[in-house]
């Protein structure tokens, strides 16, 4: 199979006029609030007639010839020229959502389910609400918002062990590690049994096998405290919480965090356009200590003279 991929612009197919300029095309798909991103180096001699300009929308698919995968939706920041050789760099960010998500707020939220927080929320902001029904259940008694509802949403996100994500006209808020769509419908784990090279990063500083979070009783007007897994190594969370529900909800989620962080993978495989982020990957024929089902929290597509790889990095399922 031969690499292959397709560049759309407001001018419409670009793909032909730059297919003889290109000389790397690198697509970036993170898990949680970070931007997905798109960067092309181009050839610039002879001179580009006309150019991208900041601003433009450039829509991307990368694959094979064979299948082509829409990768998203980028808007192209300023143009870098450089030399020698004349080179122009196109680096672009996906489409995230409406600008009025990062203005500044002041208010409360009392007594609501977090997946109702964040659907009243998109619907402020114009955008459609796809939230995990695990967030249905988390039920807030009292919260400050005193930034963006884009910065509350990923704080709420960390909290809780939860992805939140902006994406063109949706906002996104899944279970971290789920392996499902915000609808429920399942992704299948991706299997990968042959690789290039890889890293694989443990640490045994951060094996905690508990989380120990704190609350303010009102009834006996004094703090408490509730424990998650075993207290021979405890990480304390060091914020006090409004009631106990929510300190065994954060100190769980904390817990599970923690479990996936020990373990980090970095595998090198021949480009894949169906990996990507928040998908499961069950790893075989590497190492023992290897082998297993991961986490993909990171892919780096990159497409150059040499070939089309996938940098993918994983971290262990808390499952």
């Amino acid at each position: 199979m031969k690499a292959s991929y397709r560049i759309e612009s407001p001018r419409g197919d670009i793909t032909p006029e730059i297919r003889s300029r290109l000389i790397e095309l690198t697509i970036t798909d993170e898990s949680g609030g970070m931007s997905d991103a798109c960067s092309l180096v181009l050839s610039d001699e002879p001179e580009l007639i006309e150019r991208p300009r900041a601003g433009d929308t450039l829509k991307v698919a990368l694959g094979y010839e064979e299948v082509l995968i829409e990768m998203g939706r980028f808007t192209l920041k300023p143009i870098e020229a450089k030399g020698y050789p004349s080179q122009l760099k196109l680096t672009a960010t996906a489409i995230a959502g409406a600008k009025s998500l990062l203005s500044k707020k002041e208010r409360s939220w009392n007594n609501q389910s977090i997946g109702d927080i964040a659907r009243e929320i998109a619907a402020e902001n114009g955008l459609t609400a796809a939230v995990s029904s695990y967030f249905d259940g988390i039920k807030i008694k009292h919260i400050d918002q005193h930034e963006s509802d884009s910065s509350f949403l990923s704080r709420i996100a960390e909290i809780y062990d939860g992805v939140y994500k902006p994406f063109e006209d949706r906002l996104i808020l899944i279970k971290k590690g789920e392996s499902e769509t915000a609808s429920g419908r399942k992704i299948e784990p991706i299997t990968i049994s042959r690789v290039k090279d890889y890293s694989l990063s443990t640490s045994t500083e951060k094996a905690y096998t508990g989380v120990k979070a704190f609350y303010w009783d009102e009834r006996l007007a004094e703090r408490k405290e509730v424990l998650e897994g075993a207290d021979e190594s405890v990480f304390e969370i060091d914020f006090l919480m409004t009631d106990k529900a929510m300190a065994k909800s954060i100190a769980a989620s904390k817990l599970k965090k923690l479990e996936r962080e020990s373990s980090r993978l970095t595998l090198t495989v021949t480009g894949n356009q169906e990996l990507f982020a928040e998908r499961k990957a069950e790893i075989s024929g590497v190492r023992p200590d290897v082998d297993g089902t991961w986490l993909i929290t990171k892919v780096t597509h990159t497409l150059n003279a040499s070939g089309y790889i996938s940098k993918v990095e994983l971290e262990r399922t808390s499952e």
